[in-house]
């Protein structure tokens, strides 16, 4: 039976409040204004990497059912090699295995 992996990724808002209360105006304001859309690339850098890192996760979680999957489907093959011997077709098993492997067998 393959393995049924789930990836969860929770998002929690972030904020970012700057008060400034000098004189200068002009120049504290491009300096918050700078400060503050450094802060959002950031935030936006770390979200991608985390995203990245999610799908990376789930295409190895992908690629390992892949393998269980195809691991059930030998060993279902072996076992009929071993019970009907040469008279079992292994093309044929392989076509009737690939909806249900274990329907014919009871644990």
């Amino acid at each position: 039976m393959a393995a049924r992996n789930t990836v969860h990724m929770e998002r929690a808002p972030s904020g970012l409040v700057v008060k400034r209360s000098d004189a200068d105006e002009s120049a504290d304001s491009k300096v918050a204004e700078n400060a503050i859309v450094a802060a959002q690339l950031e935030s936006d850098r770390l979200e991608a990497l985390e995203r990245e890192q999610c799908l990376h996760t789930r295409e190895s979680l992908i690629k390992a059912d892949l393998r269980g999957q195809r691991a059930t489907k030998r060993l279902v093959s072996d076992m009929m090699m071993e019970t009907h011997g040469a008279c079992y077709d292994r093309g044929f098993a392989s076509h009737l295995l690939t909806r249900n492997p274990l329907r014919n067998f009871s644990v």
